[in-house]
């Protein structure tokens, strides 16, 4: 390849008219002009020497043969879908600080956001360490990399823009103790499963600047604070502000408890729907919308002379069934429970093993299961539940809970929605009280199912996504099958109707009123063709005995 293959005017390459293949940019060049390489299917792969600065916009847009770029230190600049539509799978750098430090003026200017690989010095970069010295971590500087699987951020890092945006295989971010400013660092990376931090105040100090989907805790991940899970959490004395959306779907949150003068600001906490317990150590205000979301929020404990305002708010803005300064919360034999006026809630168990015996009663009261209590306890293996000692099982109580490969459920439990659902090991279930929605869904191994007589009404989308389940019988008392019931139960062969007498279809919601007018008949006296007009009317028919 020779310098006449390309058109250089004043340090600018202005096009390129070489056979293609792997090219080697002449030394001299500061620029590489717009559209110089635009829809060029030949080159392969580009070596900027050190003294190249600046990649303008369109440059190597829908280059799709070019699958490697080398960028010197000296390259800092990329323009306007400098890289779209190009097929780049490797970049390769040799200055990491140059790079944070890079100016990508949109997102379709950085190669890696063709969904390549980061390599420095020769090496993939999966665990990708930000320098010490580094303050900022600039926009879309490692948009889209599919190699990270790891970020570690230095004390020195103040900021970090929409920097890891669409980073698909991330799963680990540890920050340093400095000022961090978030503006959409983490948009689209589905995948975070930890995060770290060294103390509560270092991760008080960040301020996210986004929209909720944008923090690293919104897909799931726990936060770990001086290694240890933030599950319990106790905010030290000192510390005056709860920024928007600090926690914002942290899943993992059970009692958070705040000290005095403490503000918390919009969207603090939002959909922790693990939260169970709040309290304040002395006065404090916070924004209406700060503990939206959290349905599993049971007491928030007040100081004795607490302000009448704080109350009023706390009580209109969150769901918690107690707020005031009395102690509610009682244990019994392992068992963590809250004592309340309008009933008993179970909500906490100290010491998870293999076999779960639920009490026979608590503080000699029936009592309630809150929501998401054994949520995730893969070390259960087996439940049971005492007859007449439980009188509800709130959402997603032992969802997840892969242990557990048998479930039976006496009569008189009223079943919220998502009770057993994502078990992956539960295989055979008996049932007396009337299910409710969602509550076995993606259960894949569920196999064996029994619905006892006296269950009168099966809830919207109860079996959702049980691909192992090929036949279920309905009882003769159960009058109403909500809509999408069997959704997804590719196995499905069988539906039996115990009682096919009397029923009809609907797509008029009219929530669980079995008592209805209209409808056209429906024939379920064939179980095979029943399983087969179920699992295609998908989630579209209610299913119902006309009065």
């Amino acid at each position: 390849m020779t310098d006449a293959s390309f058109v250089i005017k004043s340090g600018r390459l202005i096009s390129y008219n070489g056979e293609g293949g792997d090219i080697l940019i002449p030394e001299g060049v500061e620029v590489i002009g717009e559209e110089a390489f635009q829809k060029n299917n030949s080159v392969t792969s580009v070596t900027f020497p050190e003294g190249v600065k600046e990649i303008e916009s369109s440059a190597f847009r829908d280059c799709a043969a070019l699958r490697r770029v080398y960028i010197p230190r000296s390259l800092t600049r990329f323009d306007a879908a400098a890289f779209s539509g190009a097929g780049v799978r490797e970049v390769h750098i040799t200055d990491l600080a140059a790079w944070c430090e890079s100016y990508f003026s949109y997102a379709t200017a950085n190669p890696l956001g063709c969904g390549a690989d980061l390599y420095l010095n020769g090496e993939r970069v999966c665990d990708l360490v930000i320098p010490d010295g580094v303050t900022s971590v600039g926009s879309n500087a490692f948009l889209g990399c599919r190699s990270i699987r790891s970020v570690t951020l230095p004390d020195s890092v103040t900021k970090v823009w929409d920097s890891f945006e669409n980073c698909k295989n991330l799963e680990t971010i540890r920050y340093g103790n400095g000022l961090t400013f978030e503006a959409g660092a983490y948009r689209g990376c589905e995948n975070i499963k930890e995060v770290y931090v060294d103390s509560i105040e270092a991760w008080c100090r960040i301020t996210f600047n986004g929209w909720g989907k944008e923090t690293p805790l919104h897909s799931g991940a726990t936060l770990y604070i001086g290694g240890v899970p933030a599950v319990d959490l106790v905010i030290p004395d000192g510390i005056r502000k709860i920024g928007s959306e600090q926690f914002y779907n942290y899943k993992s949150l059970r009692s958070i408890s705040f000290p005095d003068g403490i503000c918390i600001e919009y969207e603090a906490f939002r959909n922790c729907s693990a939260l169970q317990f709040i309290e304040f150590r002395g006065d404090g205000s916070f924004d209406t919308e700060a503990f939206k979301g959290c349905s599993s929020l049971i007491a928030i404990k007040l100081p004795e002379g607490y302000r009448v305002p704080l109350w009023n708010v706390l009580r209109e803005y969150t769901d918690a069934k107690y707020i005031g300064s009395d102690n509610v919360l009682k244990e019994q034999d392992g068992f963590r429970y809250a004592e309340l006026r309008d009933g008993t809630y179970l909500y906490r168990w100290d010491t998870p093993q293999e076999s779960l015996v639920l009490p026979e009663s608590l503080g000699g009261r029936q009592y309630e299961i809150a929501n998401s209590t054994f949520k995730g306890f893969d070390v259960i293996k087996s439940i049971t539940i005492p007859e007449g000692a439980v009188s509800r099982i709130g959402y997603g109580a032992f969802s997840g809970c892969n242990g557990i490969t048998e479930v039976t459920v006496p009569a008189g439990i009223e079943l919220e929605n998502s009770v057993f659902a994502e078990c992956q090991g539960l295989k055979k279930a008996s049932v007396s009280s009337p299910p409710g929605t969602f509550m076995f869904e993606n259960c894949r191994e569920l196999c064996e199912v029994v619905i006892a007589e006296g269950v009168t009404y099966i809830g919207s989308y109860t079996f959702r996504g049980c691909h192992a389940l090929t036949e279920v019988t309905v009882p003769a008392s159960t009058e109403l099958v909500g809509n999408g019931v069997f959704q997804d139960c590719t196995g499905l062969k069988e539906v039996t109707f115990a009682d096919p007498e009397g029923w009809r279809r609907t797509t008029e919601y009219v929530s669980y009123n079995y008592r209805r007018a209209s409808g056209e008949p429906f024939d379920v006296s064939s179980p095979t063709a029943t399983a087969a007009t179920v699992l295609s009317d998908g989630n579209n028919w209610y299913y119902f005995k006309k009065a």
